[in-house]
């Protein structure tokens, strides 16, 4: 029996060696511990995983200053912080990805004595926790740089694709081998046939991988993934940022609009020069595509006007803005629906169908010569009293006086008055505020018993500077 038994011995410890060595040991995390300058290692340092909590354990390092740790990550990749603490030593945290299977080795964490002088005085050498070591096999997607943030629809002449370029790392934060395949693919978008090509990238030396995202003919965001899988560990890796807007698009006619600064201007049979002062009307196209975004920078446009000379053509800046100029030629327009002295300016471009869309806006050519009168006249004041008075100021066609324009009331010595000074808006018709203004004069003379005879100017000073005064 006992023969029996000892021939047995060697199959039992064989079957349990077996059982050990099938065991899963987990992944080693290893390093050292130096003084920062001097690269000396650090005996008995404290090193602690803080997190995650399941995994928290302590080693001291020996008098080489090596610590190690055995993990067991389960099946996903995981970030892991280590605590470096010493006496007579400033502490340092650290973190790093932990994937199945995959040792992390090479770790050097320096920490800084508190005899050393942090201000520069010593050697230059710049802190850096590195890690050593061939790399590993993937844990991590990170988007490195993108050519453009903003592209436009396919078509409308603008930049249609932008470049992305993504790090591939392993658990230690080392970038990956060459070889390693990387699958893109669009998560959301406008749907309007945009893509990513190459669909599918591999790894340089660097662990660096590039495509490219195109546009459709849709505007919109678009949302990309980029993937990795490791099926021999059971691990996916993936990114999806959200990458590119696509927009710009063609002029829809509903989103294109014109309009003048100053819709009543100084042109009524004036030419704009040094010599007259006066300024040319800046007329604003403003263009927008079917979502309400600016159309492309650089969309051209057209301009044609009933009165006056306008730049012939203008392009779009960022904000879907294009700027001509009308300027006063000396013409006098007639036969407008809206009357005498209106002109009508017309901007014209090209949808996304090859169909021309005009937009249109007024403006009214005003006179430099204003009429004033005032009602009642003479102005006779009663002694301590005061008397209302209508005055109206126009344009040789009946119209309120160019946008811009001040109207200045001052009265003789002895009297006041309520209107003083307004500078006019921009109006084309007449009315109360526009042409005709009402104000009181009254007597401040508190010496004199009798009714005046006073005396009110009026005063009208245009865009250009151009002035004319009446007393009454």
């Amino acid at each position: 029996m006992k023969n029996r038994f000892l021939l047995l011995l060697p199959l039992v410890i064989a079957l349990i060696l077996q059982a050990c060595g099938t065991k899963n040991d987990g992944v080693l995390i290893s390093g050292q511990v130096v003084e920062s300058g001097s690269g000396n290692p650090i005996n008995k340092a404290v090193v602690e995983i803080t997190q995650p909590a399941d995994l928290q354990q302590t080693v001291t390092t020996d008098s080489t200053g090596n610590f190690s740790f055995n993990v067991d990550p389960g099946t996903k990749t995981i970030n892991v912080s280590l605590e470096v603490s010493k006496q007579n030593y400033a502490s340092k945290s650290t973190s790093f990805k932990v994937a199945p299977e995959t040792d992390v080795d090479g770790l050097t964490i320096r920490l800084q004595s508190s005899d050393q002088d942090d201000g520069g005085g010593g050697d230059g050498e710049e802190e850096d926790d590195t890690v050593g070591g061939e790399s590993g096999g993937p844990a991590s997607l990170e988007l490195m740089s993108i050519s453009s943030s903003s592209i436009a629809i396919r078509g409308t002449g603008g930049d249609e694709e932008s470049k992305f370029t993504f790090a591939v790392k392993d658990s230690a934060g080392r970038p990956v081998d060459q070889g390693y395949e990387v699958d893109f693919s669009i998560v959301r978008g406008p749907g309007g046939g945009e893509r990513i090509n190459p669909s599918t990238g591999i790894t340089s030396s660097e662990g660096i991988v590039s495509s490219a995202i195109a546009s459709g003919d849709s505007a919109g965001v678009v949302k990309i993934k980029a993937l990795i899988e490791r099926p021999n560990i059971g691990l996916t890796i993936s990114s999806t940022p959200v990458l590119v807007a696509i927009g710009n698009g063609f002029p829809e006619s509903e989103n294109f609009r014109i309009a003048p600064v100053n819709t009543n201007f100084e042109a009524w049979g004036v030419i704009a020069s040094s010599e007259s002062s006066v300024e040319p009307n800046i007329v604003v196209a403003s263009l927008g595509d079917y979502r309400n975004n600016p159309v492309l920078p650089g969309t051209a446009v057209d301009f044609t006007t009933s009165g006056g000379i306008i730049t012939a053509s203008a392009v779009t800046d960022d904000e879907g803005i294009a700027l001509v100029e009308l300027r006063p030629d000396g013409s006098k327009p007639t036969g407008h629906s809206r009357g005498i002295g209106f002109a009508t300016v017309t901007a014209r471009t090209i949808d996304i169908n090859d169909n021309y869309i005009t937009a249109e806006a007024d403006v009214l050519f005003t006179s430099r010569d204003p009429s004033i009168t005032l009602n009642p006249t003479p102005v006779d004041i009663p002694s301590g009293g005061g008397q209302n008075f209508t005055m109206t100021i126009t344009d040789v066609n009946g119209y309120p006086v160019a946008a811009g324009s001040e109207i200045e009331v001052k009265t003789s010595e002895g009297t006041s008055n309520t209107f003083g000074t307004l500078t006019l808006g921009d109006y084309t018709d007449p009315g109360s505020g526009r042409t005709e203004f009402g104000f009181t004069v009254t007597d401040s003379d508190d010496q004199n018993p009798t009714e005046q005879q006073a005396t009110v100017t009026v005063t009208v000073t245009l865009p250009s500077g151009s002035s004319k005064s009446v007393t009454f």
